[in-house]
């Protein structure tokens, strides 16, 4: 069969039922296989007379049917729905336009194949690129390349609100993954992902116990060779150490493996997506897809995973392939530029890291009083719950208490004498964190810039 893309496009009458009437049809027929329906776009239309916006999608089929009999049946489909062609360009109940067949190149009266006007036209181009992000014309070129270089269309747009089949999520449902480095992030994605209906083929790492424990939870083959984890892949997850991210992609690429249209994916938050670029210069699609979640252990890490934030950097166009990845992790997508990825990472390390680091502190001074870890962890974490809640209800500013939003510099100076007795490491933790805590309780507006410049001169005093 010969995997083909059809473009449906509506913009007169019910809009949404003609689409959804066509891809009815194509299921309907004995030679197509309906492989998956992109997102539901709007655009304004092209040329001709003033007219209503347009409905589009980008229909993938496999099919036994030649070029022109699979116009033949575009165009019955278009009659079915009532099209009549009294204008070039002029509105339409429905429009079914072949985009690719295969590699083959059709140049015949009435028929091209590719499209003439494919690379020209984003809302054809962007949800082709949805359902198949490393889609490519007959000589090879990639057809994100081209969407580069289009200027934004604010008129083309997915409508989140109107489905008319599947979207790209599920046609990766069934598709072919591969992940190398099992440690906890690399097997929690392929639990996830395996448990979302992605066949797990091969799981690679050269540490024996982790890549076999990886490979039973999952079903898949163990093996300590990249390439071979790559072969049979359509995406390759990189989940290494991220001082090995470039490495082992550079093997894969440099190993002579056919691996143009693969999809390759670290998942570090602080790695540039250059990290990448030797697989990109042998025609695979690259992407960084960083959960933003924190992994103590393997269990933790696949319960928590769904419903995370997942950080994304990718060439444009590929935007709709990530979210549709992500969504089928139950996940959100924040996209981060290339060259915000460290000040992203930064906050991350922040937001997680140093809180930890912070608490530890906590908890060093209650085991200096004599309580036990048990006991100080049943003492402090209902605080800290309730600090996350507030943060998370109204927001940093308003959540914060305590002596420095009171502008209570007899407590400060109390604590700070009490913290360099026991621990000036500690001492100066709470110096450093509160001094910049300052920034917080100018924002908040409620004590005067004298009181605030008193707390700031007792924060900075030598001991």
């Amino acid at each position: 069969m010969i995997r083909a893309y059809l473009s449906f496009g509506s913009n007169l009458g019910d809009r949404v039922g003609h689409l959804k009437a066509g891809v009815s049809s194509l299921r309907g027929e004995e030679e197509v296989e309906v492989v998956a329906v992109s997102s539901v776009y709007r655009s304004e239309p092209v040329g001709g007379p003033e007219q209503p916006e347009y409905l589009n999608a980008v229909v993938a089929i496999n099919t036994t049917l030649g070029p022109r009999e699979l116009l033949a049946l575009a165009q019955r489909i278009e009659g079915e729905q009532g099209r009549l062609r009294k204008e070039r360009w002029g509105p339409r109940t429905l429009d079914v336009d072949i985009l690719l067949y295969g590699d083959v190149t059709v140049d015949e009266t009435g028929l091209e194949i590719p499209h003439p006007r494919l690379v020209e036209r984003r809302f054809a181009l962007e949800p082709l690129l949805e359902v198949e992000p490393g889609a490519r014309l007959p000589d090879g070129t990639h057809l994100v390349d081209f969407l580069g270089r289009l200027a934004d269309d604010k008129w083309v747009r997915p409508d989140p609100g109107l489905k008319i089949g599947w979207v790209l999520s599920e046609m990766d449902k069934g598709k072919r993954v591969s992940v190398i480095g099992t440690g906890k992030v690399g097997t929690a994605v392929v639990v996830v992902l395996s448990s979302r209906g992605y066949r797990v083929l091969k799981v690679c790492d050269t540490d024996g116990r982790h890549v076999e424990h990886a490979a039973k939870v999952v079903g898949a083959t163990a093996t300590e060779d990249c390439v071979e984890a790559a072969r049979d892949a359509d995406i390759v997850l990189i989940t290494t150490p991220d001082g090995a991210i470039e490495g082992v992609c550079r093997r894969v690429a440099d190993s002579g493996l056919e691996i143009a249209g693969k999809i390759f994916i670290h998942m570090s938050g602080a790695v540039p997506l250059s990290a990448l670029e030797s697989a990109a210069g042998r025609g695979a699609v690259v992407l960084c897809i960083h959960p933003l979640q924190t992994f103590a252990d393997l269990e933790g890490a696949i319960r928590s995973l769904p419903g995370s934030t997942f950080a994304v950097t990718c060439p444009a166009g590929l935007e709709p392939w990530a979210r549709g990845f992500v969504e089928d992790m139950d996940g959100r997508m924040l996209l981060v530029k290339e060259g915000d990825k460290a000040l992203y990472h930064a906050a991350a390390v922040i937001a997680c890291n140093l809180l930890t680091m912070v608490e530890f502190a906590a908890f060093e001074a209650c085991v200096g009083l004599g309580f036990s870890e048990q006991e100080a962890a049943e003492a402090f974490i209902p605080l800290v719950h309730a600090t996350v809640e507030n943060i998370t209800r109204i927001g940093p500013v308003e959540s914060l208490t305590g002596p420095l939003a009171r502008g209570d510099a007899g407590t400060i100076e109390a604590n700070l004498a009490a913290l360099e007795s026991f621990d000036p490491g500690i001492a100066e933790l709470y110096r450093s964190v509160s001094l910049y805590g300052l920034r917080l309780v100018a924002e908040r507006g409620e004590l005067d810039e004298d009181t605030i410049e008193k707390m700031r001169s007792l924060l900075l005093s030598p001991v």
